[in-house]
């Protein structure tokens, strides 16, 4: 599976963004880079909807498995690090 970058990065090329930081030199007309740069924003943003969601799940699995919030709490934040690297 591809990160959000890998990903973005595919997708702008699609559009003939080649530069290093994704940018044509002229980004405030350029409708390829604004295209690209919303896609950024829009999986960026549903990487952390997704995050949240598995997060919440994880901590309810692992209080119902320790019976402990404390100890799910702690088992929840190792998976949000884990996942957010």
């Amino acid at each position: 599976m591809n990160t959000i970058e890998e990903r973005a990065k595919e997708f702008a090329q699609n559009f003939n963004v080649v530069s290093k930081d994704m940018d044509c030199g002229n980004c405030n007309t350029c409708t390829k880079c604004k295209e690209y740069k919303r896609f950024v924003d829009i999986v960026t943003e549903q990487k952390a909807i997704d995050i949240d969601k598995a997060c919440e799940i994880v901590r309810n699995i692992a209080n119902e498995y320790f019976g402990d919030w404390e100890q799910s709490c702690k088992v929840e934040d190792t998976f949000r690090k884990a996942m957010e690297e």
